[in-house]
Order: C-alpha cells, then structure tokens, then sequence
C-alpha cells in the first residue's frame, strides 16, 4: 500500500482522524509491472492505493485489521523522500 508523500503528511499530522474514518472505493488504477488493476480508497480527503490487493473488500479488512494494532504510546514515522520541499514539510511534524 502506498499514498501520495504529502497525503502521508497529512495522515501523520492528524493521525487519529484519519484512522477514525471509513474508507471508500475510489477508481481502480492500473498498475503496469503487476499487469493488474488494484483498488484506490478515499479515506477523507486522502488516496490510498493498495497496490498488493485486487479486491477491495479484501483492502478494506486488512487495513481495519492494521488500525487495531496502532500502539499510539509507540509510534515512528518514516518516509524517504528525494524531493527538499516535501521532506522539510515531513521534518515540521513534531516527534
């Protein structure tokens, strides 16, 4: 599963919101090295690509089943990014 880097930004900076709301089937994307399709949610007002899955149903268990195991007294943020604009606005996000 992948997102955008700034929506990652996003979801980090307002985490429990995001993990508070339901997600929708958005279009389904192609993607050309799996030769597959594979599903996009909407989770507020970010993207989500599960990529790995080409059921959505099946996305949406395992990503409620990834919320339940969120230890919020034990988090790490990681993200590389080539990019200097995007990685200053990851480095804002207080540790």
């Amino acid at each position: 599963m992948f997102e955008d880097p700034l929506d990652y930004i996003k979801i980090i900076n307002n985490l429990k919101h995001y993990m508070s709301q339901d997600i929708t089937l958005d279009p389904v994307q192609y993607e050309p090295t799996l030769k597959t399709n594979y599903p996009v949610a909407c989770c507020d007002d970010v993207m989500l690509h599960f990529n790995h899955y080409t059921d959505f149903a099946d996305a949406k268990a395992c990503w409620g089943r990834r919320k339940l195991r969120i230890n919020w007294n034990n988090l790490i943020y990681v993200m590389y990014e080539s990019d200097p604009v995007i990685a200053s606005e990851f480095s804002k996000h207080p540790l």
